[in-house]
């Protein structure tokens, strides 16, 4: 179990629909968006937080230096705290209690392997806890009664590493377990969202998983267009998305300011597919204009730099105060979150403190997205 699966947790809502994209992606390049590098740093802080907290959770939990922003901060505060408040400490089975674990299910798949952010066992509950950072996308638990496949999968390999079984056919949960429970933690978009699992639906997905992971392995494996399209490697040159975008663009599209609302949703859901095939192409044009290769009308522009930040800030500060700056200015003192200052108040106060009228908060940002995950295409109409 080591490397990256091709079976992927995070890529399941894929693969699922299309699993030629397997075979398809094989090899293409990732590089690393900034995105996901900020995710990593985020998800790095949060384990480093929940091992001490969970060696001590009388104490306040001592916030890594990932150089991380207050914003951030508060991200990586929102997931732990609700992992914490979830909690009845005489309850925990600490045994049980495990942060960045590595599952996986080999009786369905030897490549169905990865890593859950946290899973808990308390008062005879199994709960798969992910922390998802994104502000563009918002990630749910459920779409339109199902269960979000990437939380199944993972919750499919906590009842493995815990001790219980998992085959095409049968479940059986760890000892003492007997309710599951997924939770997303998003704080930049929707917050903490929950949802019961039920055995039954586990069992379906294990079939589907296991299904579609036999059909993905052979060669004329079938390709689907959909909003999973999106992160797809393999994007630029799928015949199924390119010939799904020609078949779109014939489609005679009226005014958007008088089209009924079922054709205002109709378009939108082209414009998620068809967005996915642009960026595409941008991306490709990118690529052979930084080759040398000229793309007529279009050449690269760099954007403005971002903000200097410090590399290592302990060896900033101490070399600004060396250098003369008094040590009040160079590090000037930062009060805590209010997040973090209503959690110091139950320790050090004993009591909650109110905080309402010290404290503002930004409205959230307001954007059309997607209900349910649904790519029901056929419900779009031939003339819109």
């Amino acid at each position: 179990m080591t490397g990256h699966s091709r079976f992927s947790a995070s890529a399941s809502h894929r693969w699922l629909r299309c699993p030629g994209s397997i075979r398809l992606s094989e090899g293409k390049p990732n590089p690393e968006t900034p995105w996901a590098a900020e995710g990593t740093r985020l998800h790095e802080a949060a384990a480093s937080a929940l091992s001490v907290f969970r060696h001590d959770p009388k104490d306040p939990i001592a916030w890594p230096d990932y150089g991380l922003t207050t914003e951030q901060i508060e991200v990586v505060q929102q997931y732990v705290h609700t992992i914490a408040a979830d909690l009845e400490w005489g309850d925990v089975r600490w045994d049980r209690f495990r942060v960045e674990q590595k599952v996986s299910i080999p009786d369905l798949h030897p490549e169905f392997f990865g890593t859950a952010d946290c899973i808990v066992v308390a008062g005879g509950k199994l709960t798969v806890y992910d922390l998802k950072c994104g502000a563009g996308v918002e990630v749910l638990v459920d779409y339109d009664g199902a269960l979000n496949p990437q939380l199944g999968y993972y919750m499919l390999g906590a009842i493995v590493a815990l001790g219980g079984k998992v085959t095409v056919g049968n479940i059986e949960l760890p000892a003492g377990v007997h309710d599951l429970e997924t939770v997303i933690v998003q704080p930049r978009f929707g917050g903490v969202k929950r949802r019961a699992v039920a055995v039954t639906e586990l069992l379906e997905l294990a079939h589907d998983l296991f299904k579609q992971a036999m059909v993905a392995e052979l060669d004329d494996a079938p390709l689907a267009a959909g909003s999973h399209c999106r992160f797809c490697l393999a994007r630029a040159e799928c015949p199924a998305l390119r010939e799904w975008v020609r078949e779109q663009a014939r489609l005679e599209f009226g005014s958007a300011a008088d089209m009924p609302d079922p054709d205002l949703s109709a378009v939108l859901r082209l414009a998620d597919v068809i967005e996915a095939w642009i960026a595409a192409v941008r991306e490709e044009a990118r690529r052979r204009i930084e080759g040398g290769e000229a793309v007529p009308g279009y050449e690269l522009k760099r954007g403005r730099e971002g903000n200097r930040t410090w590399r290592n800030p302990e060896a900033a500060y101490e070399a600004l105060v060396e250098w003369g700056i008094p040590a009040d200015l160079a590090a000037p003192r930062k009060l805590v979150s209010p997040a973090e200052a209503e959690r110091l108040a139950k320790i050090h106060v004993g009591e909650e403190i109110d905080l309402a009228d010290m404290v503002e908060r930004k409205p959230a940002p307001v954007s059309v997205v997607r209900t349910t995950a649904a790519d029901d295409f056929a419900a779009v109409p031939e003339e819109v």
